[in-house]
């Protein structure tokens, strides 16, 4: 008995159990010295009290034994009391009955009871489909065949041409021998291809064997080398991802002679007449290969009558609008997506093929909506709270991991769904076994509900005995969505399918190794697992093949595998190393390389921690609460970034990663990155920089500085340009920021993470920083230089200008020659700048001026207070500080110091004219009096309003991300 524990109290255990022998002999325990000790019962000290007394007639003879349950209210409830007692009586009679019967083989439960558990709660019986899925979709064709059946980017199709396009691969696939009883191994991009590709090795007899390209080719190799398919089919562009030197013939279907050789094949269905063997229900359809625990995957082989079940259940579950159309985001190595494809596409609806389920953000709620969406709650979780997700779901479908009411609660909130679903199963049972569902708000934990069409669920002991409602035990399933087993793992297939005692002989049942419990009212609870195997981000994942695999790396002694969830809804790997004696450094990098080179990225744990020794508990097993928490920080001594692309791609990191800042040579993955978080990141890269990048680019150049490489220079300009690209979006809502004294316009590369997402930013520069170009003379030249910039990307207004400081001045400038050509200046914002004509420092300025103004822009604290200050000592600074412009400066110092005296000689030259307009300005706030107000020097010279805003830093951090952020409020 393990009742949830009260939280107003700590006792050291939490039931009592007591024999008073008062009219007899003393208890006789053997060892133990027994005497008698009276305990009031007043209230119920503990969650639960038994107190046995022995009985005694007239004459002292013993007349039986008589007891109390004493029991917290804060936890149970009479009716529950009485049950346990009710099934304690009913043990001790049959103990008394039958004293050589084994305790496991005691009915705790009543009859009535177990005709509720195993009849009424697993009441599921319906019409079997006894089809095969070619059969379902030609039938379908038939009824349907001009409505669209898949949307992809690369075309679109009906169910007419669909079935067309299969069958004439289906044909040729049989010309390569291809049948039932074998398998076709598909790695293939998601296009509608892929959609033909599936159908064709179905209707040719074979199942289908997903491989993703970008798995490590040892493990690639493996996979080819276990299923021995008989096919590999391909594109050119995944094919050249494959390893070479495996005996498996490939077809590449984009090939000249592939796609002249289909289209001589017949467009007509295949019959048992055309295959090579008759096509039967219990053909395998697909295998999908799951984490062992063993060290290597195992292959799960489905066949064609449990899909046809689980589309039965879907169709009368669902219902026909909800599996109308249906976002197939799932790839095709994770089962749900049997359910994306197939739902939908055998009972008259249609998919949209989408890279995965990060592409919500590209879809607009259109009138393709309402749509059904499905997929891991951590994943929707993450993804519906991103702004830019427009899509609205009608049915929204959770599963591959258990499910919190926040979770359920934001995600049907943010997708406007009508209906959500929790569905839980493992691929042994295709895809889903229990289903619960609701219209309702979300209050409280979702249950995992009740089984599906012939499907029965048993709660057991580790005697294979029913338990009671609220008892929690392992979680078996049987029926007609059982899969055949492990292909070719004959032991691990008699571990796991075992026969079932409560179905018809010759039955097996799937033991899930997850724990469960009934509620009172039938609905399945998940409460855990009773092994070491863990759900990341929906792949189900044995830590014992990840610790074999690292077990293998040289120097090693110990390893240990561990999911943690240190954040709420972000679970992680994280592996605990011990090296052997002598191997004092051992190289966690080399042993990440390792795991990388052997696993699919979701399996490389996110940390890897090296200790002394692991800890253990009192009986020698692995303490897993006293391992400590990995520590994810960028390296102190690394490199900051060398440009604004840089800049802006090490602040998309740190943003993504949820650290305070990363360095350009930092690993991704080595600061806590995992799948989910790299295609955030490669959609913020899209959002801000206009780049699109492969989730494989990211895996293959982790760090700031190979991803520059890979993405080039393109799109943020060039170090120098005059007008640089922050974030070009195109259009006309841009804003441009007008460089500090320094010329510099590399400062502005945060609002590329900041600006709204149809927002473009440019920052204009100094000429002469790449020391070829004249300086100007005045602050009206400047300007009039940095107006036909703008106008060269935007040729009319409304314009929106924004200065820092020495920019400030100029970017009033020109507003006023914007003016004067009549155009429209919607925004001037003034970041903590001055007219200067009348305050500045007298010319000509010394070495150490300039130095410090530079240090004080550049934010950084160079020189030691005795010595005269000079570049080299802030270039020094910036090096130590791992500044941004810490290359720069040191490669330009002479025209840096060139340009900062040019700017200082014309700012103190330049008169300001008067703008007719409004000003936004943003003072600093540190160091400065509260009751005086400077930014009021500028009355004089605009004609509109002057709306002031106090920033909480000062002036040298007015463009730093958080000061940006807060203005960006204020202007966006």
């Amino acid at each position: 008995i393990n009742p949830q524990r009260s939280l107003a109290r700590h006792p050291l255990f939490q039931v009592i159990f007591g024999v008073d022998a008062t009219g007899g002999s003393a208890l006789n325990l053997p060892g133990l010295t027994v005497a008698q000790e009276s305990v009031p019962f007043e209230f119920s000290r503990f969650d639960l009290g038994f107190n046995f007394t022995e009985q005694y007639g007239i004459d002292s003879r013993p007349a039986g034994i008589g007891g109390l349950l004493h029991y917290s209210t804060d936890l149970f409830d009479q009716e529950s009391v009485e049950a346990l007692v009710t099934r304690m009586v009913r043990v001790m009679e049959a103990a008394v009955a039958d004293p050589d019967r084994p305790l496991g083989r005691i009915e705790i439960l009543s009859a009535r009871e177990q005709r509720q558990i195993l009849g009424e709660w697993n009441d599921t019986a319906a019409e079997p489909t006894d089809a095969t899925l070619p059969t379902l979709f030609q039938s379908q064709v038939a009824l349907t065949p001009e409505r669209p059946a898949v949307l992809a980017s690369d075309t679109d199709l009906s169910y007419g041409e669909l079935n067309e396009r299969a069958n004439r691969l289906a044909h040729h696939l049989i010309a390569h021998g291809v049948g039932p009883e074998q398998f076709v191994a598909l790695a293939l991009p998601r296009t509608a291809q892929t959609m033909v590709a599936l159908l064709a090795v179905l209707k040719a007899g074979a199942a289908y064997m997903p491989v993703d390209p970008t798995y490590p080719a040892d493990r690639i190799a493996y996979l080819l080398q276990d299923a021995d398919p008989a096919l590999v089919l391909t594109v050119e562009e995944t094919g050249r991802m494959l390893p070479d030197g495996s005996r498996i013939p490939r077809l590449v279907l984009d090939a000249p002679e592939v796609v002249a050789a289909l289209e001589s094949r017949p467009a007509t269905d295949p019959t048992d007449r055309d295959r090579i063997g008759v096509l039967q229900p219990l053909h395998p359809a697909y295998i999908i290969y799951t984490s062992g625990s063993t060290g290597r995957p195992k292959g799960v082989v489905v066949t064609h009558a449990n899909v046809a079940n689980l589309v039965a259940w879907a169709r009368d579950e669902f219902g026909e609008r909800p599996l109308a159309h249906v976002l197939f985001t799932t790839s095709l190595n994770f089962d749900v997506s049997v359910f994306e494809m197939f739902g939908p596409l055998l009972t008259g609806g249609r998919i949209e093929v989408l890279r995965d389920l990060l592409a919500l953000g590209d879809r607009n709620a259109d009138d393709r909506s309402p749509v059904l969406v499905s997929g891991v709650p951590s994943a929707l979780a993450r993804i519906v709270s991103r702004s830019d997700v427009r899509t609205t779901a009608d049915t929204v479908v959770f599963c591959g991991e258990a499910l919190t009411a926040q979770a359920a609660a934001e995600v049907k909130d943010e997708l406007r769904a009508s209906r959500v679903y929790n569905i839980y199963g493992p691929t042994e049972a295709t895809v889903y076994a229990t289903v619960w569902s609701t219209d309702a708000p979300i209050t409280g934990a979702p249950s995992i509900g009740r089984p599906l069409h012939n499907t029965q669920t048993y709660v057991l002991d580790g005697n294979l005995q029913p338990v009671p409602a609220g008892v929690a035990g392992e979680l078996y399933i049987a029926g007609a969505g059982l899969a055949r087993g492990y292909f070719d793992r004959p032991d691990l297939t008699a571990g796991r399918f075992v026969a079932d005692p409560f179905g018809p002989a010759g039955s097996r049942m799937y033991r899930t190794g997850d724990l469960a419990r009934w509620s009172g009212e039938g609905l399945l609870e998940f409460v855990g697992r009773v092994d070491d195997q863990v759900k990341i981000r929906g792949f189900r994942i044995e830590l014992g093949e990840i610790e074999a695999v690292l077990g293998r790396f040289p120097g090693l002694a110990q390893v240990a595998v561990v999911a943690r969830e240190d954040q709420p809804g972000d679970k992680r790997l994280v592996a605990y190393v011990v090296a052997e004696a002598g191997n004092d450094a051992l190289d966690t990098e080399a042993l990440r390389a390792h795991a990388a080179g052997l696993l699919p990225e979701y399996m490389v744990p996110s940390a890897f921690v090296a200790l002394d020794r692991l800890p253990l508990t009192a009986n020698g097993k692995l303490d897993r609460r006293a391992l400590p928490a990995p520590v994810y920080e960028a390296g102190a001594a690394g490199r900051g970034p060398r440009n604004p692309r840089e800049d802006i791609l090490c602040g998309l990191f740190a943003e993504i990663l949820g650290v305070p800042a990363v360095g350009i040579d930092d690993n991704f993955f080595e600061l806590g990155g995992h799948s989910l978080l790299a295609v955030q990141l490669i959609s913020r890269i899209r959002d801000v920089l206009g780049d699109e990048l492969a989730i494989r680019a990211l895996f293959a150049a982790p760090t700031v500085a190979t991803l520059t490489e890979q993405l080039g220079q393109s799109s943020v300009g060039e170090a120098f340009d005059v007008l640089l690209p922050i974030k070009d979006h195109g259009g006309s809502s841009a804003i441009f920021c007008v460089h500090p004294v320094s010329g510099i316009g590399w400062c502005y590369a945060p609002l590329a993470g900041i600006a709204s997402s149809e927002h473009s930013v440019y920052a204009l520069q100094a000429r002469g920083l790449d020391g070829k170009d004249a300086l100007p003379d005045s602050i009206q030249e400047m300007a009039a230089d940095y107006v036909r910039q703008i106008r060269a990307v935007q040729e009319s207004g409304p314009y929106h200008l924004m200065g820092w400081s020495f920019g400030g001045v100029v970017a009033h400038e020109m507003s006023v020659q914007l003016r004067a050509q009549g155009e429209q200046v919607e925004t001037l914002a003034l970041l903590d700048s001055y007219p200067a004509h009348e305050t500045a420092t007298p010319l000509p300025i010394t070495e150490e001026e300039v130095a410090a103004g530079l240090a004080e822009f550049f934010g950084v604290q160079a020189g030691n207070g005795e010595e005269p200050l000079t570049m080299t000592g802030v270039v020094a600074a910036l090096r130590r500080d791992r500044s941004l412009f810490a290359e720069l400066a040191e490669r330009h110092l002479a025209e840096i110091a060139a340009i900062y005296r040019n700017n200082h000689r014309i700012m103190t030259e330049h008169i300001p004219g008067k703008f007719d307009g409004d000003v936004k300005f943003y003072e600093a706030g540190h160091g400065r009096p509260t009751d005086v107000c400077a930014a009021t020097a500028w009355n004089g010279h605009i004609s509109g309003r002057l709306e002031v805003a106090r920033i909480a830093c000062s002036h040298a951090e007015m463009a730093r991300p958080d000061s940006l952020a807060e203005i960006w409020q204020g202007i966006r």
